[in-house]
């Protein structure tokens, strides 16, 4: 069959085959409906049916409900199929038929949810307080930083976060050496890891969060582990 890279699946729990209903991600398709109405008609599962994007954007309907997710991904190049073993059509396929779970950890950053990164612009402006206890603030404005569930999206790479640690993890990693720097300093700092399970994010101004690779956030922003 031609599967849509846009796809979503309801299935009901229990159900050994892959037959369900199906809907399609579009302007005029409210796929958040159509979630509550298959969960009312017994639905337990829900399987995104496309590419990295579709999974992502199920990820954060799906984590409002007790229910399951699938992923059949339609390309070769997706991350995710390659974090969930799933190399072939037919090994996804597989895995769903077979029933093969697993609990993860996700992440909340104000309503939405995120199970990969929250990938911070590189400024000398953010201010991020951790756990209702202490404060990390940027003050060059190469600084790198981000919160992390499995692995920064958009890297796509190693290295990977623990997502059954109840915990999620902040790095801030300082600027690069260049030039006359490099001379001077024989080592680069290794970057601050820190591990937390909240944090509210603000700047003087308004800055665009990376949520996932795909949506993007400004802040201020409140993220959470969702164990």
């Amino acid at each position: 069959a031609c599967l849509s890279p846009t796809n979503v699946r309801f299935r009901a729990a229990g159900t050994l085959g892959i037959n369900g209903k199906y809907e399609r991600f579009s302007p005029l398709t409210n796929i958040k409906r159509s979630l509550e109405e298959a969960i009312e008609d017994g639905c337990h599962t829900a399987e995104a049916v496309g590419d990295d994007e579709t999974f992502v954007k199920l990820v954060s309907l799906v984590a409002n409900y007790d229910i399951a997710m699938g992923f059949v991904p339609v390309h070769d190049s997706s991350v995710w199929a390659r974090i969930f073993d799933l190399p072939t059509l037919e090994k996804s396929v597989e895995t769903l038929s077979k029933r093969l779970m697993k609990k993860l950890d996700l992440g909340k950053i104000n309503q939405s949810y995120f199970i990969g990164s929250v990938i911070f612009p590189a400024t000398n402006d953010l201010k991020i307080f951790c756990d209702e206890k202490y404060t990390v603030s940027t003050h060059r404005s190469k600084t790198q930083a981000g919160v992390y569930n499995i692995l920064n999206v958009e890297l796509g790479r190693a290295p990977f976060y623990d997502p059954e640690d109840g915990k999620l993890d902040l790095l801030v990693e300082s600027e690069p050496a260049r030039g006359f720097q490099k001379i001077f300093r024989k080592t680069l700092p290794s970057p601050t890891h820190l591990f937390i399970k909240k944090a509210k994010i603000t700047s003087s101004v308004p800055v665009p969060l990376r949520v996932d690779g795909h949506l993007i956030l400004k802040t201020p922003a409140q993220i959470e582990i969702k164990p």
